[in-house]
């Protein structure tokens, strides 16, 4: 329905905001999976693999500075060789 890039918006501020405690890390993989889908629905698969990588760092060890190893990782991997 022509909504994605804001839903897309409206997910990277909402991880934002949960990122912030400890409360919201433990929940912060479920809009990981949603914005990886959004993405992937986007064509922008790149990012969405991002997003799952995340989601999965996230849900296994619930700190965010372990998502964005594993993001930096996956982002690294994606790159046109």
């Amino acid at each position: 329905f022509g909504q994605g890039a804001a839903a897309i918006r409206s997910l990277e501020t909402g991880i934002a905001i949960l990122e912030k405690s400890a409360e919201g890390r433990r929940h912060v993989h479920l809009l990981y999976d949603d914005l990886g889908w959004n993405l992937a629905l986007a064509g922008q698969d790149a990012r969405a693999d991002i997003a799952y990588a995340r989601s999965d760092a996230a849900r296994s060890l619930g700190r965010p500075d372990a998502a964005a190893a594993v993001a930096d990782l996956v982002e690294t991997h994606a790159r046109p060789r």
